[in-house]
């Protein structure tokens, strides 16, 4: 399988998180599998455009924010012909919009909630901007998508924004292999990006109280991020240079001997998508203390690897606890490992694959007969309907057929307007449910049929009329419809498509699994049909932004 990734950042960026790896350490798991992946992510100072790690093929362009505008154009020229067979956005809060670029199918990832970033980095009119785009637009454009997400809390809260296939694949572990060598004098870490809601400076405060209980006590901040200067600067202002160490951005071997020699995790952040850091240190060894929130409170065992604590009093009491008990230090570390044993990358990889895979059967298994019980059910899909009656003065005035073949005839609506019209009208449809509500009027002249393999002959009938169909069809499988429909037409078709310039309906319904453009139907119809049909764009019914196209055999 082929995958692509949309991503801003990729595991090189020095400001590469919890995120990244995440994204990465899939990924490579994948390849091993034998899948192949690009990331297609913004870039930064001295990278390189282009560039294979751990064999997923990366693609840098742009910054981290211009990567939103550029990535959309970049696909269209570059990968779109690479044929992938799924699409993987990541989204911070806003996402790059691919449902209106690209017809793969898709997986979003959500790490989390973004409020407390849009509240605490960013002005007010855009933190609201964006509060709104990422709790109702985003939402509403991607609630039939299935979504990723790493732990059980910000599943709740995405299910309560409105998505609706919500997936959880935590993240895995590469357990370590490394013994703990503690340093002799007592040390904190902390790890990660260095961000407002963070919470570094909370964590200095805290720092600045148990240094005058432990004058030996010592901290060290790796990481690096948009907080990094004023994170120096409030350690001068509390008189913390000689005891707190700001190493910023390290390396993944130095991150490794800061896990196996400090004798503490501290984790302040007001909100993770899961915490990874804090299960990388389990598994060498060291517990961690964060708070009670989304993502920090499910990547720590309470009382097994660490203690997860509600108040800035009692994470300071589990610091100073752990830092000056032998034994519970030694339970603790022995709990880290435990825990960490139980997740892998191979499982998490597989546990996304499996959604991929579930992704694909839905686009293409989207209906069972209890979809279409569902649907027809509904009173106004078996009323008349007054648009009904344009589409059919429309083909007795201009197509004047003698006979027509209605493919996807749902409840025969159209096809007992024809005859009404002194046309010998016929229809077809998949589904059992619609076709048992056809009146008995009608039910002579309509079958079960799929569009794919139509049993009529070579040229049976006048006119094909095909409405509201072609958009449930999977895009790879349009050629073989379209083609189907010509085949059985002797001199004209009829096609009637919602497209994506009615940006309600076209999202309204789950099965419309193919959106494009007019122009891009156009496009498409024409090409399949070749040089033996002339087609046209006929008109756009009122209100209601449907492609019509006329097709007459030359």
């Amino acid at each position: 399988m082929k995958i692509l990734i949309i991503n801003w950042r990729d595991i090189t960026h020095p400001w590469s998180g919890g995120s990244e790896k995440y994204i990465h350490e899939i990924a490579r798991e994948w390849i091993r599998l034998g899948h192949t992946v690009h990331l297609l992510c913004g870039g930064y100072s001295g990278a390189r455009s282009t560039e294979i790690i751990d064999g997923i093929i990366i693609h840098r362009l742009g910054s981290t924010y211009s990567i939103y505008i550029l990535a959309p154009v970049y696909y269209l020229f570059k990968l779109r012909d690479k044929k992938f067979d799924v699409l993987i956005e990541v989204a911070y809060g806003v996402t790059f919009m691919s449902r209106l670029f690209s017809r793969l199918p898709k997986v979003l990832i959500i790490h989390h909630d973004h409020t407390l970033p849009w509240q605490t980095e960013w002005p007010y009119i855009i933190s609201r901007i964006g509060i709104w785009l990422e709790h109702k637009l985003v939402p509403y454009f991607y609630q039939n998508i299935p979504v990723v997400t790493l732990s059980t809390k910000t599943r709740q809260l995405l299910s309560a924004q409105g998505f609706k296939k919500i997936y959880t694949v935590p993240p895995g572990n590469y357990n370590s292999k490394l013994t703990p060598k503690k340093t002799k004098y007592p040390t904190i870490l902390y790890l990660g990006r260095l961000r407002r809601y963070k919470r570094v400076a909370l964590l200095l405060e805290v720092f600045g109280k148990l240094s005058t209980k432990m004058p030996q006590l010592r901290l060290i901040i790796a990481g690096a991020g948009q907080e990094a200067s004023p994170i120096a600067d409030l350690t001068r202002y509390l008189h913390l240079e000689q005891k707190v160490e700001l190493k910023g951005y390290v390396s993944e071997k130095e991150k490794k001997r800061l896990l196996t020699t400090a004798w503490v995790m501290a984790f302040p952040s007001q909100i993770e998508g899961w915490g990874l850091v804090a299960l990388e240190a389990a598994a060498c060894g060291l517990p961690t203390v964060g708070f009670n929130v989304p993502g920090v409170s499910e990547s720590i065992r309470n009382d097994k690897s660490g203690f997860v604590v509600k108040t800035t009093k009692e994470f300071e009491g589990a610091l100073l606890k752990i830092l000056t008990n032998d034994q519970l230090q030694k339970q603790l570390s022995d709990g880290a490992k435990r825990w960490a044993a139980e997740f892998s990358w191979e499982k998490s990889a597989k546990s996304f694959l499996s959604v991929i895979h579930k992704t694909n059967t839905v686009l293409k298994n989207q209906y069972d007969e209890r979809y279409f019980a569902s649907f027809w059910r509904k009173s106004d899909r078996r009323t008349f309907h007054p648009t009904y009656n344009i589409r059919v003065n429309y083909i007795t005035e201009h197509l004047n057929p003698k006979t027509t073949l209605d493919v996807g005839c749902g409840t025969g609506l159209l096809v007992r307007l024809l005859r009404d019209r002194g046309v010998n009208a016929y229809g077809v449809d998949v589904s059992a449910a619609a076709l048992d509500l056809v009146p008995s009027k009608t039910r002579a002249f309509v079958g079960q049929g799929n569009i794919l393999k139509l049993a009529s002959a070579n040229n049976a009938y006048d006119t094909v009329t095909c409405i509201d169909v072609l958009e449930h069809i999977p895009y790879t499988d349009l050629p073989r419809a379209i083609s189907e429909c010509a085949r059985v037409a002797r001199s004209s078709l009829y096609f009637d498509i919602t497209c994506l310039e009615d940006l309600f309906f076209i999202f309204s319904d789950r099965t419309h699994i193919t959106k494009l453009f007019s122009w891009q139907w156009q496009r498409m119809i024409q090409i399949t049909l070749g040089n033996q049909w002339r087609l046209k764009r006929a008109y756009v019914l009122p209100f209601i932004h449907h492609a019509i196209f006329e097709a007459k055999r030359v």
